[in-house]
């Protein structure tokens, strides 16, 4: 999938993203097409707006009742004010990890009192790979164990980060 100048693709049970170019063609079309060919597919359910600051780089972050800040750091000549949209993305596929495996559990009946998620952002040759270690705490049997291994790829950040995904940028009308 094309996002960006960015392809994400399954790697193994990775999620890993490569830098490139799409051989596809490219399709333009105009704010207004987009706007009615969006009329006619299912709606949009997750809205999240951003909104940049007086700082250089601060981003405010409004989802539903919260708000959260995005930066870079010092380093980059951001004020450090909040994590790196990186590491959002990292924290938003951990979070999704853990909260299936808890859901999924609770359903089972599993003693699973605890999910701690790594997440490292690497490359692996030219591409670059997201690896998650997950930490289970709780009296669970290896087959137990092994089969929330595999449900921890079925989350829908997972699913998002490792299917094919179109992304549309517009600008807003004036």
């Amino acid at each position: 999938m094309l996002i960006e100048g960015i392809i994400f693709r399954e790697e193994t049970s990775h999620a890993s993203l490569r830098t490139g170019l799409s051989l596809e063609p490219a399709t333009l079309t105009s704010q207004t097409q987009y706007a009615e060919d969006r009329a006619n597919k299912e709606p949009i359910v997750d809205a999240v707006k951003v909104s940049s600051t007086d700082a250089r780089y601060t981003q405010n972050i409004h989802i539903r009742q919260f708000e959260l800040v995005a930066d870079e750091p010092v380093d980059l000549d951001g004020n450090d004010a909040g994590p790196k949209p990186t590491e959002l993305l990292l924290g938003s596929l951990g979070a999704c990890k853990a909260i299936t495996l808890k859901m999924y559990a609770g359903r089972k009946g599993w003693p699973l009192e605890r999910v701690d998620v790594e997440l490292m952002e690497g490359k692996g040759g030219d591409r670059l790979q997201i690896e998650a270690v997950l930490h289970l705490e709780g009296e669970l049997s290896d087959e137990q164990k092994q089969r929330l291994l595999v449900i921890a790829d079925k989350c829908p950040i997972h699913k998002m980060l490792s299917a094919n995904v179109d992304i549309h940028t517009v600008l807003a009308a004036a």
